[in-house]
Protein backbone atom coordinates (compact mmCIF):
# COMPACT_ATOMS: atom_id res chain seq x y z
CA UNK A 1 0.00 0.00 0.00
CA UNK A 2 2.96 2.20 0.76
CA UNK A 3 4.65 1.55 -2.14
CA UNK A 4 1.56 2.60 -4.43
CA UNK A 5 1.00 5.68 -2.16
CA UNK A 6 4.83 6.71 -2.98
CA UNK A 7 4.50 5.96 -6.64
CA UNK A 8 1.21 7.75 -7.09
CA UNK A 9 2.65 10.96 -5.18
CA UNK A 10 6.24 10.83 -7.65
CA UNK A 11 4.12 10.41 -10.22
CA UNK A 12 1.94 13.80 -9.01
CA UNK A 13 5.17 15.66 -8.70
CA UNK A 14 6.49 14.46 -11.99
CA UNK A 15 2.98 15.66 -13.48
CA UNK A 16 3.04 19.38 -11.67
CA UNK A 17 6.75 19.80 -12.49
CA UNK A 18 6.50 19.25 -16.06
CA UNK A 19 3.00 21.13 -15.97
CA UNK A 20 5.06 24.31 -14.27
CA UNK A 21 7.74 23.51 -17.51
CA UNK A 22 5.30 23.86 -20.08
CA UNK A 23 3.70 26.84 -18.57
CA UNK A 24 7.33 28.93 -18.27
CA UNK A 25 7.77 28.00 -22.14
CA UNK A 26 4.40 29.32 -22.99
CA UNK A 27 4.81 32.49 -21.08
CA UNK A 28 8.25 33.34 -21.01
CA UNK A 29 9.18 31.93 -24.88
CA UNK A 30 13.28 31.08 -24.35
CA UNK A 31 13.52 29.45 -27.05
CA UNK A 32 13.96 29.82 -30.72
CA UNK A 33 13.07 28.69 -34.02
CA UNK A 34 16.06 25.51 -34.53
CA UNK A 35 15.81 24.79 -30.86
CA UNK A 36 15.47 21.11 -30.32
CA UNK A 37 12.96 21.87 -27.56
CA UNK A 38 11.23 24.48 -29.75
CA UNK A 39 8.57 22.33 -31.11
CA UNK A 40 7.36 21.50 -27.14
CA UNK A 41 7.47 25.28 -26.59
CA UNK A 42 5.31 25.80 -29.92
CA UNK A 43 3.28 23.53 -29.08
CA UNK A 44 2.32 24.88 -25.07
CA UNK A 45 1.80 28.19 -26.91
CA UNK A 46 -0.94 27.27 -28.67
CA UNK A 47 -2.09 25.48 -25.92
CA UNK A 48 -2.20 28.81 -23.90
CA UNK A 49 -3.53 30.93 -26.82
CA UNK A 50 -6.72 28.12 -26.81
CA UNK A 51 -7.17 28.48 -22.89
CA UNK A 52 -7.84 31.84 -23.23
CA UNK A 53 -11.38 32.71 -23.32
CA UNK A 54 -11.79 35.91 -23.89
CA UNK A 55 -11.10 37.52 -27.65
CA UNK A 56 -9.26 40.39 -26.52
CA UNK A 57 -6.49 38.54 -24.28
CA UNK A 58 -6.45 36.33 -26.78
CA UNK A 59 -5.79 38.53 -29.69
CA UNK A 60 -3.05 40.30 -27.25
CA UNK A 61 -1.90 37.24 -26.88
CA UNK A 62 -1.13 36.31 -30.17
CA UNK A 63 0.48 39.59 -31.29
CA UNK A 64 3.18 38.98 -28.74
CA UNK A 65 3.79 35.17 -30.32
CA UNK A 66 3.81 37.10 -33.56
CA UNK A 67 6.55 39.11 -32.22
CA UNK A 68 8.52 36.00 -30.82
CA UNK A 69 8.53 35.11 -34.52
CA UNK A 70 9.56 37.98 -35.88
CA UNK A 71 12.45 37.92 -33.50
CA UNK A 72 13.02 34.52 -34.29
CA UNK A 73 13.69 35.61 -37.44
CA UNK A 74 16.13 38.38 -37.00
CA UNK A 75 18.27 36.19 -35.25
CA UNK A 76 18.70 33.14 -37.95
CA UNK A 77 18.78 35.32 -40.79
CA UNK A 78 21.61 33.62 -42.87
CA UNK A 79 21.43 30.71 -40.67
CA UNK A 80 19.97 27.04 -41.97
CA UNK A 81 17.04 27.93 -40.02
CA UNK A 82 15.82 30.81 -41.61
CA UNK A 83 13.32 28.77 -43.56
CA UNK A 84 11.90 27.44 -41.15
CA UNK A 85 11.76 30.77 -39.08
CA UNK A 86 10.14 32.43 -42.07
CA UNK A 87 6.97 30.04 -42.29
CA UNK A 88 7.00 30.07 -38.86
CA UNK A 89 6.55 33.69 -38.49
CA UNK A 90 3.67 33.81 -42.00
CA UNK A 91 1.71 30.83 -39.89
CA UNK A 92 1.77 32.53 -36.59
CA UNK A 93 0.70 35.86 -38.57
CA UNK A 94 -2.23 34.31 -40.31
CA UNK A 95 -3.27 32.87 -36.69
CA UNK A 96 -3.17 36.37 -34.76
CA UNK A 97 -5.22 37.80 -37.97
CA UNK A 98 -7.91 35.23 -37.13
CA UNK A 99 -7.54 35.84 -33.65
CA UNK A 100 -8.75 39.46 -34.65
CA UNK A 101 -11.60 38.61 -36.61
CA UNK A 102 -13.26 36.83 -33.39
CA UNK A 103 -13.19 40.27 -32.17
CA UNK A 104 -16.63 42.02 -31.88
CA UNK A 105 -17.27 45.52 -30.06
CA UNK A 106 -14.91 46.74 -27.89
CA UNK A 107 -14.70 49.61 -25.51
CA UNK A 108 -12.92 52.63 -26.96
CA UNK A 109 -9.82 52.64 -24.99
CA UNK A 110 -9.28 48.71 -25.83
CA UNK A 111 -10.09 49.20 -29.31
CA UNK A 112 -6.98 51.27 -30.05
CA UNK A 113 -5.19 49.11 -27.68
CA UNK A 114 -4.78 46.32 -29.92
CA UNK A 115 -4.83 48.76 -32.66
CA UNK A 116 -1.37 50.20 -31.32
CA UNK A 117 0.16 46.69 -30.32
CA UNK A 118 -1.16 45.06 -33.98
CA UNK A 119 0.75 48.09 -35.52
CA UNK A 120 3.89 47.62 -33.35
CA UNK A 121 3.85 43.52 -34.08
CA UNK A 122 3.25 44.05 -37.73
CA UNK A 123 6.33 46.54 -38.12
CA UNK A 124 8.46 43.97 -35.97
CA UNK A 125 7.44 41.77 -38.72
CA UNK A 126 8.59 44.25 -41.21
CA UNK A 127 11.91 44.56 -39.62
CA UNK A 128 12.63 41.17 -39.37
CA UNK A 129 12.36 40.25 -43.40
CA UNK A 130 14.46 43.39 -43.67
CA UNK A 131 17.47 41.71 -42.54
CA UNK A 132 17.16 38.72 -45.51
CA UNK A 133 19.10 38.93 -48.51
CA UNK A 134 16.42 39.92 -51.78
CA UNK A 135 14.68 37.21 -54.36
CA UNK A 136 13.16 34.90 -51.84
CA UNK A 137 9.40 34.63 -53.10
CA UNK A 138 8.19 33.46 -49.66
CA UNK A 139 9.28 36.51 -48.20
CA UNK A 140 8.22 39.07 -50.56
CA UNK A 141 4.64 37.30 -50.48
CA UNK A 142 4.90 38.11 -46.88
CA UNK A 143 6.24 41.56 -47.28
CA UNK A 144 3.15 42.37 -49.43
CA UNK A 145 1.07 40.72 -46.84
CA UNK A 146 2.29 42.94 -44.00
CA UNK A 147 1.99 45.74 -46.24
CA UNK A 148 -1.12 45.43 -47.02
CA UNK A 149 -2.45 44.72 -43.11
CA UNK A 150 -0.31 47.90 -41.84
CA UNK A 151 -2.98 50.18 -44.75
CA UNK A 152 -5.95 48.21 -43.48
CA UNK A 153 -4.70 48.52 -39.20
CA UNK A 154 -3.93 52.27 -39.96
CA UNK A 155 -7.50 52.79 -41.06
CA UNK A 156 -9.79 53.40 -38.23
CA UNK A 157 -12.68 53.02 -40.40
CA UNK A 158 -12.10 49.67 -40.65
CA UNK A 159 -13.35 46.78 -37.64
CA UNK A 160 -10.60 44.85 -36.09
CA UNK A 161 -12.58 41.81 -37.36
CA UNK A 162 -11.97 42.92 -40.79
CA UNK A 163 -8.38 43.97 -41.18
CA UNK A 164 -7.06 40.52 -42.59
CA UNK A 165 -9.62 40.53 -45.72
CA UNK A 166 -8.41 41.26 -49.23
CA UNK A 167 -8.57 45.12 -50.86
CA UNK A 168 -11.39 43.45 -53.20
CA UNK A 169 -13.41 42.42 -49.70
CA UNK A 170 -12.61 45.27 -47.63
CA UNK A 171 -15.05 47.63 -46.59
CA UNK A 172 -13.86 50.63 -48.11
CA UNK A 173 -13.75 49.47 -51.61
CA UNK A 174 -17.46 48.09 -51.25
CA UNK A 175 -18.97 51.56 -51.13
CA UNK A 176 -23.04 50.88 -51.77
CA UNK A 177 -24.99 52.69 -54.65
CA UNK A 178 -27.26 55.27 -53.67
CA UNK A 179 -30.61 56.09 -54.91
CA UNK A 180 -32.99 59.08 -54.51
CA UNK A 181 -36.50 58.63 -55.07
CA UNK A 182 -38.79 61.64 -55.75
CA UNK A 183 -42.23 61.17 -56.29
CA UNK A 184 -41.47 57.64 -56.48
CA UNK A 185 -39.40 57.75 -58.83
CA UNK A 186 -35.28 56.72 -59.20
CA UNK A 187 -33.38 59.59 -60.70
CA UNK A 188 -30.37 58.17 -60.46
CA UNK A 189 -27.14 57.51 -58.72
CA UNK A 190 -26.42 60.01 -56.18
CA UNK A 191 -21.56 60.55 -55.45
CA UNK A 192 -20.88 58.87 -52.46
CA UNK A 193 -18.50 62.03 -51.69
CA UNK A 194 -21.61 64.13 -51.73
CA UNK A 195 -24.11 62.21 -49.24
CA UNK A 196 -23.82 64.61 -46.14
CA UNK A 197 -23.30 62.73 -42.51
CA UNK A 198 -26.48 62.44 -40.55
CA UNK A 199 -26.63 65.04 -37.06
CA UNK A 200 -25.36 63.12 -34.18
CA UNK A 201 -24.27 59.95 -36.51
CA UNK A 202 -20.82 58.53 -36.12
CA UNK A 203 -19.43 59.92 -39.40
CA UNK A 204 -20.40 63.78 -38.07
CA UNK A 205 -19.13 63.05 -34.68
CA UNK A 206 -15.48 61.48 -36.44
CA UNK A 207 -15.91 58.54 -33.59
CA UNK A 208 -13.83 56.37 -36.33
CA UNK A 209 -10.70 58.58 -36.06
CA UNK A 210 -10.95 60.79 -33.20
CA UNK A 211 -9.85 64.77 -33.77
CA UNK A 212 -8.05 65.18 -30.38
CA UNK A 213 -5.22 67.51 -30.03
CA UNK A 214 -3.57 69.13 -32.50
CA UNK A 215 -6.07 67.54 -35.01
CA UNK A 216 -9.41 69.20 -33.04
CA UNK A 217 -8.51 72.39 -34.46
CA UNK A 218 -8.02 71.36 -38.50
CA UNK A 219 -10.62 72.13 -40.97
CA UNK A 220 -12.77 69.45 -42.67
CA UNK A 221 -11.31 70.35 -46.01
CA UNK A 222 -7.50 70.15 -44.83
CA UNK A 223 -8.21 66.72 -45.29
CA UNK A 224 -11.48 66.45 -47.07
CA UNK A 225 -10.53 68.10 -50.52
CA UNK A 226 -13.25 68.72 -53.09
CA UNK A 227 -15.38 66.99 -50.76
CA UNK A 228 -13.31 63.57 -51.15
CA UNK A 229 -14.07 60.97 -48.01
CA UNK A 230 -12.95 57.90 -49.32
CA UNK A 231 -9.27 56.98 -49.46
CA UNK A 232 -8.03 60.23 -47.51
CA UNK A 233 -4.85 58.91 -45.17
CA UNK A 234 -5.43 58.20 -41.81
CA UNK A 235 -1.94 57.09 -40.59
CA UNK A 236 0.37 59.19 -39.43
CA UNK A 237 2.35 58.53 -42.52
CA UNK A 238 0.37 59.39 -44.84
CA UNK A 239 0.01 62.59 -43.39
CA UNK A 240 2.93 63.43 -41.75
CA UNK A 241 5.80 62.09 -44.14
CA UNK A 242 7.49 65.52 -44.55
CA UNK A 243 7.74 65.71 -41.17
CA UNK A 244 10.02 63.05 -39.95
CA UNK A 245 13.93 65.27 -40.12
CA UNK A 246 16.78 62.96 -41.22
CA UNK A 247 17.65 60.40 -39.62
CA UNK A 248 14.76 59.63 -38.07
CA UNK A 249 13.62 56.49 -36.06
CA UNK A 250 11.37 54.27 -38.94
CA UNK A 251 8.53 53.19 -36.63
CA UNK A 252 5.33 54.66 -36.59
CA UNK A 253 4.77 58.03 -35.16
CA UNK A 254 2.48 56.88 -32.36
CA UNK A 255 5.34 55.02 -30.87
CA UNK A 256 6.92 58.19 -29.71
CA UNK A 257 4.49 61.29 -30.23
CA UNK A 258 0.55 61.95 -29.65
CA UNK A 259 -1.42 64.46 -30.97
CA UNK A 260 -1.47 66.76 -28.64
CA UNK A 261 2.11 68.13 -30.54
CA UNK A 262 5.47 66.58 -31.56
CA UNK A 263 7.10 67.74 -28.31
CA UNK A 264 7.50 66.54 -25.75
CA UNK A 265 7.99 62.62 -27.49
CA UNK A 266 8.70 59.93 -25.30
CA UNK A 267 10.73 56.78 -26.76
CA UNK A 268 10.48 53.50 -25.15
CA UNK A 269 14.30 52.03 -26.54
CA UNK A 270 13.39 48.81 -24.61
CA UNK A 271 10.55 48.16 -26.30
CA UNK A 272 13.20 48.01 -29.67
CA UNK A 273 16.57 46.34 -30.12
CA UNK A 274 17.46 49.73 -29.46
CA UNK A 275 21.32 48.81 -28.25
CA UNK A 276 23.09 50.41 -31.40
CA UNK A 277 22.96 54.21 -29.76
CA UNK A 278 25.26 55.61 -32.31
CA UNK A 279 22.98 54.53 -35.10
CA UNK A 280 20.54 57.08 -34.39
CA UNK A 281 22.55 59.57 -31.92
CA UNK A 282 25.99 60.15 -33.99
CA UNK A 283 25.18 63.57 -34.59
CA UNK A 284 24.69 64.38 -31.17
CA UNK A 285 27.83 63.72 -29.68
CA UNK A 286 29.99 66.66 -29.30
CA UNK A 287 34.10 66.83 -30.80
CA UNK A 288 36.73 64.67 -29.09
CA UNK A 289 33.84 62.66 -27.25
CA UNK A 290 34.43 58.83 -26.47
CA UNK A 291 33.94 56.82 -29.45
CA UNK A 292 31.96 54.15 -27.68
CA UNK A 293 28.07 53.56 -27.47
CA UNK A 294 26.54 56.05 -25.25
CA UNK A 295 24.86 53.31 -23.02
CA UNK A 296 28.38 53.12 -21.25
CA UNK A 297 27.63 56.20 -19.89
CA UNK A 298 24.50 57.60 -20.31
CA UNK A 299 20.44 56.62 -19.69
CA UNK A 300 17.49 56.59 -21.64
CA UNK A 301 16.00 59.49 -19.51
CA UNK A 302 18.59 62.09 -20.65
CA UNK A 303 21.84 62.54 -21.52
CA UNK A 304 23.04 63.65 -17.91
CA UNK A 305 24.05 62.73 -15.18
CA UNK A 306 26.38 60.71 -17.22
CA UNK A 307 28.65 58.40 -15.39
CA UNK A 308 31.24 56.51 -17.02
CA UNK A 309 32.84 53.54 -16.43
CA UNK A 310 35.97 53.39 -16.93
CA UNK A 311 36.56 49.33 -15.95
CA UNK A 312 33.75 48.32 -18.30
CA UNK A 313 35.21 50.42 -21.17
CA UNK A 314 38.74 49.55 -20.77
CA UNK A 315 39.63 52.50 -20.55
CA UNK A 316 43.34 52.49 -19.21
CA UNK A 317 45.05 55.25 -21.46
CA UNK A 318 44.02 58.19 -19.45
CA UNK A 319 46.06 60.60 -21.50
CA UNK A 320 43.98 59.96 -24.32
CA UNK A 321 40.97 61.46 -22.96
CA UNK A 322 42.31 64.22 -20.20
CA UNK A 323 45.60 65.66 -22.18
CA UNK A 324 43.22 68.80 -21.86
CA UNK A 325 42.68 68.56 -18.35
CA UNK A 326 46.12 68.18 -17.16
CA UNK A 327 47.70 72.23 -15.72
CA UNK A 328 50.89 73.27 -16.85
CA UNK A 329 53.74 71.52 -15.37
CA UNK A 330 51.84 68.83 -14.54
CA UNK A 331 53.84 65.61 -13.66
CA UNK A 332 53.72 63.62 -17.30
CA UNK A 333 52.67 59.72 -16.39
CA UNK A 334 49.11 58.36 -16.46
CA UNK A 335 46.47 60.20 -14.29
CA UNK A 336 45.68 56.95 -12.60
CA UNK A 337 49.05 57.30 -10.77
CA UNK A 338 47.57 59.57 -8.58
CA UNK A 339 43.70 60.30 -8.92
CA UNK A 340 40.29 57.85 -8.93
CA UNK A 341 37.66 57.33 -11.52
CA UNK A 342 35.54 58.92 -9.03
CA UNK A 343 37.05 62.58 -9.75
CA UNK A 344 40.17 64.59 -9.85
CA UNK A 345 40.29 65.33 -6.22
CA UNK A 346 41.10 63.73 -3.32
CA UNK A 347 44.43 62.93 -5.14
CA UNK A 348 47.34 60.57 -3.75
CA UNK A 349 50.54 59.83 -5.60
CA UNK A 350 53.16 57.33 -4.60
CA UNK A 351 56.60 58.68 -4.87
CA UNK A 352 58.01 55.55 -4.53
CA UNK A 353 55.99 53.34 -7.27
CA UNK A 354 57.10 56.50 -9.53
CA UNK A 355 60.64 56.36 -8.30
CA UNK A 356 60.33 60.25 -7.71
CA UNK A 357 63.44 60.93 -5.99
CA UNK A 358 64.32 64.25 -7.10
CA UNK A 359 61.88 66.32 -5.61
CA UNK A 360 62.94 70.07 -6.78
CA UNK A 361 62.60 68.83 -10.32
CA UNK A 362 58.20 69.08 -9.21
CA UNK A 363 58.15 71.04 -5.86
CA UNK A 364 61.11 74.19 -7.08
CA UNK A 365 57.76 76.72 -6.76
CA UNK A 366 56.02 75.20 -2.96
CA UNK A 367 59.59 76.44 -1.33
CA UNK A 368 59.37 79.83 0.89
CA UNK A 369 62.37 82.17 0.42
CA UNK A 370 65.20 81.86 2.60
CA UNK A 371 64.85 78.27 2.72
CA UNK A 372 67.06 75.20 3.23
CA UNK A 373 68.65 74.38 -0.29
CA UNK A 374 69.03 71.09 -0.46
CA UNK A 375 66.56 67.95 -1.43
CA UNK A 376 63.06 68.18 0.35
CA UNK A 377 63.04 64.73 1.41
CA UNK A 378 65.76 65.46 4.47
CA UNK A 379 63.07 67.18 5.98
CA UNK A 380 59.89 66.47 4.95
CA UNK A 381 57.85 62.83 4.20
CA UNK A 382 55.60 62.13 1.42
CA UNK A 383 52.24 62.64 3.01
CA UNK A 384 52.42 66.17 4.08
CA UNK A 385 54.64 69.25 4.53
CA UNK A 386 53.59 69.36 7.83
CA UNK A 387 55.51 67.59 10.26
CA UNK A 388 58.67 67.99 9.05
CA UNK A 389 61.74 66.27 10.32
CA UNK A 390 65.10 68.12 10.33
CA UNK A 391 68.49 66.06 10.71
CA UNK A 392 71.42 68.20 11.74
CA UNK A 393 73.66 65.22 12.05
CA UNK A 394 72.45 63.81 9.00
CA UNK A 395 73.25 66.92 6.57
CA UNK A 396 76.62 67.54 8.64
CA UNK A 397 74.71 71.01 9.39
CA UNK A 398 77.07 72.67 12.28
CA UNK A 399 77.10 76.46 11.08
CA UNK A 400 74.07 76.95 12.59
CA UNK A 401 73.83 80.62 12.39
CA UNK A 402 74.06 80.44 8.32
CA UNK A 403 70.46 79.78 8.65
CA UNK A 404 68.88 80.57 12.72
CA UNK A 405 69.77 84.64 12.75
CA UNK A 406 69.68 85.16 16.83
CA UNK A 407 67.44 87.50 18.54
CA UNK A 408 68.72 91.01 18.98
CA UNK A 409 71.59 91.27 22.15
CA UNK A 410 71.53 87.56 21.64
CA UNK A 411 75.12 85.60 22.62
CA UNK A 412 77.16 85.81 19.69
CA UNK A 413 78.15 82.19 19.88
CA UNK A 414 76.99 78.86 18.10
CA UNK A 415 73.09 78.03 18.86
CA UNK A 416 74.72 74.80 19.69
CA UNK A 417 76.34 75.93 22.53
CA UNK A 418 73.37 76.52 24.78
CA UNK A 419 70.44 74.56 22.16
CA UNK A 420 69.57 71.04 21.13
CA UNK A 421 68.71 70.45 17.17
CA UNK A 422 65.10 69.36 18.45
CA UNK A 423 63.95 72.26 20.15
CA UNK A 424 64.96 76.49 21.32
CA UNK A 425 63.10 75.82 24.50
CA UNK A 426 65.49 74.10 27.72
CA UNK A 427 68.87 75.87 26.50
CA UNK A 428 71.54 75.44 28.84
CA UNK A 429 74.43 78.04 29.42
CA UNK A 430 77.81 77.23 30.68
CA UNK A 431 78.89 80.59 32.07
CA UNK A 432 82.58 79.69 33.74
CA UNK A 433 82.50 83.26 35.24
CA UNK A 434 80.54 83.48 38.52
CA UNK A 435 76.84 85.24 37.75
CA UNK A 436 76.32 86.73 41.32
CA UNK A 437 79.89 88.30 40.91
CA UNK A 438 80.21 92.21 42.55
CA UNK A 439 76.56 91.66 43.71
CA UNK A 440 75.35 91.07 39.74
CA UNK A 441 72.80 88.45 40.83
CA UNK A 442 72.47 86.88 37.53
CA UNK A 443 71.66 90.37 35.77
CA UNK A 444 73.55 90.08 32.71
CA UNK A 445 73.67 93.93 31.73
CA UNK A 446 75.86 94.33 35.05
CA UNK A 447 78.88 93.04 33.20
CA UNK A 448 78.15 93.24 29.53
CA UNK A 449 76.64 96.51 29.57
CA UNK A 450 76.45 96.47 25.25
CA UNK A 451 74.71 92.70 25.29
CA UNK A 452 76.54 90.31 23.62
CA UNK A 453 79.59 88.88 24.62
CA UNK A 454 81.80 92.05 25.60
CA UNK A 455 81.98 92.82 29.60
CA UNK A 456 83.29 96.15 31.02
CA UNK A 457 84.61 95.58 34.37
CA UNK A 458 85.80 99.04 35.32
CA UNK A 459 81.43 100.14 35.74
CA UNK A 460 82.36 98.34 38.86
CA UNK A 461 86.32 98.87 39.63
CA UNK A 462 88.38 102.18 38.96
CA UNK A 463 90.09 102.07 36.02
CA UNK A 464 92.78 104.53 37.39
CA UNK A 465 93.92 102.54 40.03
CA UNK A 466 94.12 98.73 38.01
CA UNK A 467 95.88 100.63 35.30
CA UNK A 468 98.56 101.90 37.84
CA UNK A 469 98.63 97.93 38.99
CA UNK A 470 98.98 96.37 36.25
CA UNK A 471 101.62 98.84 34.60
CA UNK A 472 103.65 98.19 37.56
CA UNK A 473 103.44 93.89 36.87
CA UNK A 474 104.09 94.54 33.56
CA UNK A 475 100.44 94.02 31.99
CA UNK A 476 99.27 97.26 29.98
CA UNK A 477 96.93 95.53 28.06
CA UNK A 478 95.28 93.73 30.87
CA UNK A 479 91.34 95.00 29.95
CA UNK A 480 90.80 92.35 27.28
CA UNK A 481 92.39 89.50 28.95
CA UNK A 482 91.12 89.59 32.73
CA UNK A 483 89.49 86.18 32.80
CA UNK A 484 92.95 84.80 31.99
CA UNK A 485 94.18 85.72 35.24
CA UNK A 486 90.33 86.31 37.21
CA UNK A 487 88.61 83.05 35.79
CA UNK A 488 86.88 82.96 39.36
CA UNK A 489 86.40 86.65 39.73
CA UNK A 490 88.53 86.81 42.42
CA UNK A 491 92.29 88.19 42.53
CA UNK A 492 95.37 87.38 40.32
CA UNK A 493 95.88 83.73 39.57
CA UNK A 494 92.29 82.08 41.20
Amino acid sequence: MRARLLILMLALILILTAGSAVVVLAYTGPLHTGDALYPLQSLAERGAAWLKTNPYEQAMYRLELLERRAGDLTRSAGAPAEPKALSNLSAELERAVGGLAAIGNLPSAKEQALRRRLEAALEAARRSLAGLLPGSQAAAQLQARLDRLLENAGDPSLPLSALGVSPAQSVRAAAPLASAAVSGQVVGRVSPHAVRFQPGSLGAMHAFFPLDGAHAGLDCTQCHSGGRYAGVPNTCAGCHAGDAPAPHFPGACTLCHTTAAWTPASFDHNAFDTRDCSSCHRRDKPAHHWSGQCSVCHSTSGWTPAHFDHAVAGATDCISCHSGDKPAGHWSAQCSACHGTGGWLPAHFDHGAAGATDCTSCHSGDKPAGHWSVQCSACHNTGSWKGASFNHGAVGATDCQSCHNPPRNHFAGQCSQCHGTRTWAGATFNHSFPMNHGGANGQCSACHVGGGTDYDCFKCHNQNELDKKHNEKGIPDYASHCLDCHSGGKGGGD
